[in-house]
């Protein structure tokens, strides 16, 4: 019962996002250009006109900024990583008139980053979080000019509009799939939706990479198109105006992050009891969830990165596009190794359930436009693909010259042997 549960979630998810991926790729086109300007062109919260387009970097009360704009008529402008940028959220979350709204940038507001890394920023606030203005007071000529080349540029900052129908319809599969594990909490999410649509909707998604892991069959393409897919259908199923803009985001990233793979691996080591008898394990596995918690940590827009990570990751976005995710590459290739006869397969199969999360969680990020999401998802698994296949041919040649050594011995241990033989024999002959 189970298992056709999960079936018709999964048949349902087809179905709904060959409605839904037609309509959200254009509305992603139509929006992909970006207004560029200074500060001084826009109005701030203490000279407020009648349609005016306002820009909010300091900390203020989100309720009277939102009674103020709302007065107005005018555009609510959040200026990313400000002070300010938190209340102006809340702020827009308050507002009657919510479609007034753009979100803005500043590459370079401390004047430290060099032209290729302010280039490189500006690329990714469009291309990966769909960004409406970036402003240009710090930023030089040159870059201009490039950005302009290379991007559709528009006269004024605009949001992204939103979808043409209710999303609840797309969390239907969300809840039949979710029944596939269990329809006791299923049955509560749907019934959570009524009071809070978004909290149930979260909570529901994370548990269902339970589902769709178990009910899977253990191969990485289709594991790797599952999870896309369920990514594909939650952020259909969470697509609306607040989130499409980046005002309200996707709860529980981190435990979406963590909760298959720390599940899996805790089942593999207790179903591999000679782990904890060896030393050597035991320091392999405190290593593994060292590195786990590393990896949670750096997860998110807001973590550190290393000056020398920050550069292949420049290097990676001009080259590529749109770099993938590191952890996906990788993950995606210890995957591919999961299912074998190793010893080993259970830590492949760890690592490569964290792959599987990343992708999910990559269509969580629901203001990157949809285009950018599914291109950066194939393009680690394609890069996963190739690196498991450098790795394996390069085993394979291994293996093929310690066998042909094998022979080599045995074929020269047969020889002496047989050279001794000839010469006891001559010896017997000559007595």
């Amino acid at each position: 019962m189970k298992f056709y549960l999960y079936v018709s979630g999964l048949v349902l998810t087809t179905g709904l996002l060959m409605l839904f991926l037609p309509v959200r790729w254009k509305l992603d086109l139509f929006s992909s250009s970006v207004a560029l300007g200074s500060r001084s062109e826009y109005e701030t919260v203490n000279g407020v006109t009648n349609g005016g387009y306002v820009l909010v970097e300091e900390k203020s009360d989100p309720y009277k900024l939102a009674e103020t704009l709302d007065k107005k008529s005018a555009y609510l402008g959040a200026v990313e990583f400000s002070d300010g940028y938190d209340q102006a959220l809340r702020a827009e979350r308050m507002r009657k008139k919510r479609e007034l709204f753009f979100r803005a940038f500043d590459p370079d507001p401390k004047r430290i980053y060099t032209p290729s890394e302010i280039y490189a920023k500006m690329r990714r606030a469009v291309l990966e979080r769909s960004v409406d203005l970036i402003l240009l007071d710090h930023v030089p000529e040159n870059v201009r000019e490039k950005f302009k080349k290379n991007f559709r540029i528009s006269e004024r900052p605009f949001p992204h509009p939103s979808l043409p129908w209710r999303r609840w319809i797309f969390s239907v599969p969300v809840f039949l799939i979710l029944a596939s594990l269990s329809p006791i909490i299923s049955i509560l999410m749907v019934v959570v939706a009524l009071f809070n649509y978004d909290i149930s909707l979260s909570v529901s998604s994370i548990l269902s990479t339970l589902a769709v892991y178990k009910w899977t069959k253990r191969n990485p393409y289709y594991l790797f198109l599952s999870f896309l897919s369920f990514g594909l259908i939650t952020n259909a199923a969470m697509s609306n105006f607040l989130y499409m803009n980046g005002i309200s985001d996707f709860r529980g990233v981190k435990l979406s992050l963590v909760l298959l793979p720390g599940l899996l691996i805790l089942k593999r080591l207790f179903e591999n009891p000679w782990v904890f008898k060896s030393r050597k394990f035991i320091v392999i596995i405190s290593l593994v969830f060292a590195a786990v918690a590393y990896y949670v940590y750096r997860s998110g827009n807001y973590a550190h990165a290393l000056p020398y990570e920050i550069k292949i990751r420049d290097f990676l976005d001009e080259t590529l596009w749109i770099r993938p995710r590191f952890k996906e590459v990788f993950g995606y290739t210890f995957l591919f190794f999961a299912f074998s006869e190793s010893r080993w397969a259970f830590l492949y199969e760890f690592f490569g359930s964290i792959a599987l999360v990343s992708t999910f969680n990559t269509f969580c990020h629901i203001k990157a436009p949809i285009y950018t999401s599914i291109y950066r998802s194939f393009l680690a698994f394609g890069m996963a693909l190739g690196l498991y296949m450098i790795i394996k041919g390069g085993m394979r040649v291994v293996e093929n010259r310690s066998r042909a050594g094998e022979v080599s011995t045995r074929r020269y241990v047969r020889e002496q042997e047989e050279n001794g033989k000839d010469i006891e024999r001559s010896g017997e002959k000559g007595s």
